[in-house]
Parts: structure tokens; sequence; C-alpha cells
């Protein structure tokens, strides 16, 4: 009886780490973003010397500001509030965000503020 269960356990070890824990699929979710028509400062400890980006998530009411590598595959040009979808995605460590695409590009000339509406 010893044995078996030395054996099964054995078994169930050697198919555990077989197993990647990595790669659990967590949900993805499109979501839309307006994107400021300027862009401001970045916070002190932020990695990069690029202005950031000032966006609201479709439930936000408050500008905040993100770093323009937060969206890879999108090209601010200021002067225009855009308005993109994005997936959403959790990948540990991390949020990734991709445009999906540009659904309004609108010429705009007013300021926008981190914190304000």
């Amino acid at each position: 009886m010893r044995v078996s269960l030395l054996a099964g356990a054995v078994t169930l070890a050697a198919i555990l780490s077989a197993c990647d824990f990595n790669v659990v699929p967590y949900p993805v979710e499109e979501v839309r973003y307006q994107v400021a028509p300027n862009r401001v400062s970045c916070p002190p400890l932020s990695r990069d010397d690029q202005p950031c980006l000032l966006v609201k998530r479709a439930d936000e009411t408050q500008w905040r500001e993100v770093n323009p590598s937060t969206f890879p595959n999108f090209a601010h040009e200021t002067g225009y509030r855009y308005v993109l979808l994005v997936r959403e995605q959790f990948r540990p460590p991390a949020m990734t965000y991709e445009v999906v695409r540009i659904l309004e590009k609108t010429p705009d000339a007013s300021l926008a503020i981190p914190g304000q509406p």
C-alpha cells in the first residue's frame, strides 16, 4: 500500500512539474479610452523621458497620466482628441494594452489637466 501511494505521489509530481502554470487564460476586455489633445510631464518615477499621455477609461471621470509606451501601437498627434477601442488583458506581471482601432480623431485646442474632468 505504501509503495503504491509513493508511486502515485511521484507520478502526480511528475505531471505537475510538466505543467506550465504561467499559461492561464486571463480574460480579455475591449474598452473605450479617451485621449486628451495635449501631453504633460510624466511623474518623477517614470521610466521614460517622453511626455505622458492623458487618458480616461470609459468609466473614469478624471484624466490620468500614462506613459506613451502603455499603448505601443498608437501614435498620438498633439491637438487631436481621440477615442480608442483598447484591448486590455492581464498578463503577469502586468496589464497589457493594445489599441484595436481609433474610433474618433477630432481636432481640439483645449488643454486637459491630470486629476480634472
